[in-house]
């Protein structure tokens, strides 16, 4: 009678321990697809983004419905030597938030303007300090 009880408390132990994993797989796998879905949404926002970038036609902040979710980005003020920072958040119906955030150059120097007056420039800022 007590080899029973073992042999069956061992079972049932194994099943459990089974049925365990296998939530927890499932778990792993449904946050996994999440996190693959709203990698998605970010670089299919950012792709749109850099085309309006490009074209001139950005704003300080704007969203969009994508598949699977949703993209928006905002813009901040000039940092420093004309950088400027821009956060990209891609949204899930999971409530899975992805954020990317980079610096862009907003003052670019004139096509016309020689290496000469360039470094001209950088001897007199040397000797200004």
């Amino acid at each position: 009678m007590p080899l029973v009880l073992i042999i069956g408390f061992l079972c049932s132990s194994y099943v459990g321990a089974q049925a365990l994993l296998l939530v927890t797989e499932v778990k792993m796998f449904a946050a996994y697809q999440s996190s693959h879905q709203a990698t998605l949404i970010l670089k299919a926002g950012e792709k749109r983004w850099w085309q309006l970038y490009e074209s001139g036609q950005t704003t300080m902040a704007d969203e969009w419905e994508v598949t699977g979710g949703r993209f928006r980005y905002t813009m901040t003020g000039t940092y420093g030597e004309g950088y400027q920072a821009v956060n990209f958040f891609a949204e899930t119906g999971e409530d899975i938030i992805l954020q990317h955030r980079f610096h862009v150059k907003t003052e670019f120097p004139p096509e016309d303007e020689d290496d000469s007056r360039i470094s001209g420039r950088i001897e007199g800022k040397k000797d200004s300090d």
